[in-house]
């Protein structure tokens, strides 16, 4: 492309400057201004002078001098543009009054370069902020604001020169504050000492939220663009300031080194792994990242209860980058999901994960969990079992399960009424209880299914019946299974990105490895408070609602096997379900506080206790009869006692009184052998 400055882009890092006129290549721009004055010097007055100022109304007239502008556009433009003047006997009194006239004429003064210094004065030039083009920097991805650019594309009229003598320090000023364009208080600059203000406290660790309301109580006290101050303006000073207490470099990547270096000093590592992108290690590739976590309180919570289950699942847009948060939660004894260790990578293959649960393991030893959830892929149940003993049981989460169903039902039946009959098979096979019933249904839906769609009755027996698929996702096979879905760790994602990010896109590494060790940290303080003061959670809540309606079905009970199975009709088909006893007592903390019943000591054959794993109202049902029968038991024991204790004073009072009868006797025949 023809450059009349001579100047061409290259991919190049050192610029490359071409003569237009011979094609000759400069290493500067000082040897190209040199190049045209001694080969070129006819061409070279042809061209337009750089600094020319234009006319922003008729695009033709151009001049060297502010002045030569306002006289053009009084003559030719019909304004009446003035240019004033002014002196000040310091810099200090210039600087007051430059913010003065700036908030009466609604002008914003920037000074586009430096000051011209000479031998007895230092002159300054200050120009119109809407002065000069547009010019886009990023890709195009964002749209421009919706007020528009501030530029004008061309030069307003209004400028400031101040010219301060060094003998005497007085400061004279030549300036217009007359504009070619509309004023606008959006399109002026937040004041300086507003800008100080916010900067300040941000800096001492006020909520930008905080902020902002502070400014707005005191609007009134505001003048221009400070009026319109939104909650964007402070992130973005936060942004430019570098204000964050998680940003201990501007690079990302050094700052999260930083951040690892001093985790790693402490008295407790809570680094299980790292990996930056450039280096060789684990047998992963160069540009893979790695960083996993775990806290000591996530240790031992995860060694108190990580044999019971454990759930994990991964999230993405945590980062600019599109690194994967990868969670490893477990659920408590008051059945809440806490986190026990994260992994920050760019991807979740085996490969990937491998590396991170060796880390882990060193941290827990051996640990055989009873139920691994996870998504419906296979890397993270292959690598968990590589590194781990195999689970006694993997379950898939239920609503990944439909997901998946929904979108080849879409994809794979025609017409919408055989769509909605084969939703409706798939529902029926899902939630069925019984095992016998179950696999009898699995044949007639397989059946049913290979004459509506053949092509999604072959993928469904490939993906979830083949190899004894169909204990990872019938509910027949859940009983007793602490989960059902994976929605803890979908709570904790959310949780992630809602209450700590506050619903906006993080960009950095370093903040969001600070954000996880605020949640561990929270999480640990939510759990000592638990253990010191209780907590009605979900389950808790869950299992008091069934109370109610469980003591209306308490005269149904029947007695199946004394002491160990029970049967409890449903009150809404009649249908019976067997409740069984698992055991005496438990210790846990998800109990009823009316019955004392708990979800571990009875099983039932219904949906409700099967899906949510709660004690159902047939378990209360159950409980509250057996309350019922020990309480009559006892008393009939007591009345049992009290009637023997009775007979048995009866008997004693007829001894005494017969003891009495023959002692009166005995005394009677001695005083009369005594008078004879």
């Amino acid at each position: 492309m023809d450059n009349t400055n001579g100047r061409t882009q290259t991919s190049s890092s050192s610029a490359r400057y071409v003569c237009p006129y011979c094609n000759l290549q400069l290493a500067s721009r000082q040897s190209l201004h040199r190049h045209k004055q001694t080969k070129h010097p006819a061409e070279k007055k042809e061209e337009p002078t750089r600094d020319a100022i234009q006319c922003y109304e008729c695009k033709t007239f151009s001049c060297r001098t502010m002045k030569d502008l306002i006289g053009h556009l009084n003559a030719n433009h019909d304004h009446h543009f003035h240019i004033q003047h002014a002196e000040l006997a310091a810099d200090q009194d210039f600087e007051e009054w430059k913010s003065t006239l700036e908030k009466s004429s609604g002008t914003c003064f920037v000074k586009t370069y430096g000051s011209n210094k000479c031998e007895d004065h230092v002159t300054s030039y200050y120009y119109c902020n809407r002065s000069g083009t547009y010019s886009a920097k990023g890709t195009g991805k964002r749209a421009l604001k919706s007020q528009g650019s501030s530029k004008i594309s061309g030069k307003c009229c209004a400028f400031l020169c101040s010219t301060t003598t060094k003998d005497t320090g007085r400061v004279t000023v030549e300036y217009c504050v007359d504009h070619v364009h509309g004023t606008k208080r959006g399109h002026l600059k937040m004041s300086d000492r507003l800008r100080s203000l916010i900067v300040g406290k941000l800096s001492n660790g006020v909520d930008s939220k905080v902020v902002l309301d502070e400014i707005r109580d005191n609007l009134s006290k505001l003048d221009g663009r400070d009026k319109l101050v939104t909650h964007k303006d402070i992130l973005n000073i936060k942004t430019q300031y570098n204000i964050s207490a998680a940003n201990r470099d501007s690079n990302d990547s050094k700052s999260t080194r930083i951040w690892v270096e001093d985790l790693r000093s402490q008295d407790y590592d809570p680094i299980l792994i790292l990996k930056e992108q450039g280096t060789e290690q684990f047998g992963l590739q160069k540009d893979q990242f790695l960083l996993g976590i775990q806290t000591e309180f996530q240790r031992d919570v995860m060694l108190e209860f990580g044999t019971s289950a454990v759930c994990i699942d991964s999230t993405h847009k945590t980062t600019q980058y599109d690194f994967l948060v990868t969670t490893l939660a477990i659920v408590d004894d008051y059945g809440e999901a806490i986190p026990v260790a994260w992994l920050i990578s760019d991807r979740e293959d085996e490969t990937t994960l491998i590396p991170f649960l060796e880390a882990l393991k060193n941290r827990v030893g051996e640990m055989k969990c009873q139920i691994f959830m996870s998504d419906l892929a296979n890397n993270f149940y292959n690598a968990w079992c590589i590194v781990f003993p195999r689970p006694a049981q993997r379950l898939y989460c239920n609503w990944h399960i439909k997901k998946n169903w929904n979108r080849n039902v879409q994809s794979k039946v025609k017409g919408e009424k055989a769509q909605k009959e084969v939703t409706g098979l798939l529902e029926i096979l899902l939630y069925e209880p019984d095992e016998g019933k179950f696999r009898k249904s699995l044949t007639e839906v397989l059946t049913r299914l290979e004459q509506l769609a053949p092509d999604f009755q072959k993928y469904f027996v490939t993906s979830y019946v083949v190899e004894d698929k169909i204990k990872l996702w019938a509910t027949c096979f859940r009983r007793g299974a602490i989960v059902n879905t994976n929605m803890y760790v979908e709570a904790l994602n959310r949780v992630l990105k809602d209450v700590y990010f506050k619903r906006r896109q993080n960009r950095r590494v370093d903040e969001l490895l600070v954000v996880l060790l605020k949640i561990a940290r929270d999480k640990g303080h939510e759990r000592f408070i638990k253990l010191e003061k209780g907590k009605v959670t979900h389950k808790i809540n869950d299992n008091r609602k069934r109370h109610q309606p469980g003591v209306a079905l308490v005269e149904k009970v029947e007695v199946v096997n004394e002491g160990r199975v029970w049967s409890v009709p449903s009150s809404v088909d009649g249908e019976f379900y067997m409740v069984n006893k698992e055991r005496e007592s438990c210790n846990c903390k998800i109990k009823c506080n009316n019955c004392n019943v708990c979800l571990h000591m009875f099983s039932c054959a219904c949906l409700d206790y099967l899906i949510h794993y709660v004690a159902c109202k047939h378990v209360h049902a159950v409980k509250v009869y057996c309350d019922a029968s020990e309480r009559t038991q006892q008393e009939d024991v007591i009345e049992c006692s009290e009637s023997d204790d009775e007979t048995a004073d009866v008997a004693q009072v007829e001894d005494e009184n017969n003891n009495d009868y023959y002692t009166d006797k005995v005394i009677g025949v001695a005083l009369l052998f005594i008078c004879r």
